[in-house]
């Protein structure tokens, strides 16, 4: 069921009937691993959003239900804020609440991205999450300028973080600087 407005927002209290397997068992939290199976349930997935159009809006959903072993309820919003084309900001809040009979865990999800397109061709993109299980802080920076069919220039700058909480301390994982460059050519007429 979905309902629609005529401004563009949206409700949807959705229930899904899903088969999950796994083949071999896997580490889905610390010292939490799920057994090979397969698993069954019924979950509800609601969403919901205000009109997308706007300069400020929000979107969000509420999960609960069966998953894996066990059971999972929780959820995300998200408010976006855009002035005109040129730019968008969102902050996205997502947690979850698992149980599982190989045991218990929280996850928890902070992630705030800026994007600013200099024209339609040309823009930058950053994305900084912060991940509560993982205890990490991780920084995306994207610049992109664009010929036809996808291709043109790509820099990307990647930072990952160990933090012991939001504020620190800080111990660097990983970076990288990744550079890309595609050009369509024809072969053959």
């Amino acid at each position: 069921i979905r309902v629609q407005f005529a401004n563009g927002a949206f409700v949807s209290p959705a229930m899904n009937i899903t088969r999950e397997g796994l083949k071999e068992p896997f580490d889905i939290a610390p010292g939490i691993t799920v057994a090979a199976d397969t698993y069954d349930h019924l979950e509800a997935a609601w969403r919901f959003n205000t009109n997308e159009g706007a300069p400020l809006s929000f979107n969000g959903g509420i999960d609960w239900g069966g998953f894996l072993s066990g059971r999972r309820q929780g959820g995300f919003g998200t408010l976006t804020y855009r002035t005109g084309a040129k730019l968008a900001s969102s902050l996205r809040v997502t947690y979850s609440d698992v149980n599982l009979a190989e045991g218990d865990f929280e996850v928890a999800l902070v992630a705030l991205r800026v994007a600013y397109s200099f024209t339609p061709r040309v823009y930058l993109q950053s994305l900084i999450q912060y991940n509560e299980q993982a205890r990490t802080w991780s920084g995306n920076v994207r610049f992109g300028w664009l010929g036809t069919a996808g291709t043109g220039l790509f820099v990307v700058y990647n930072d990952v973080q160990e933090a012991q909480s939001l504020t620190g301390p800080f111990d660097a994982v990983g970076r990288a600087v990744i550079v890309k460059f595609t050009r369509q050519f024809q072969l053959a007429r």
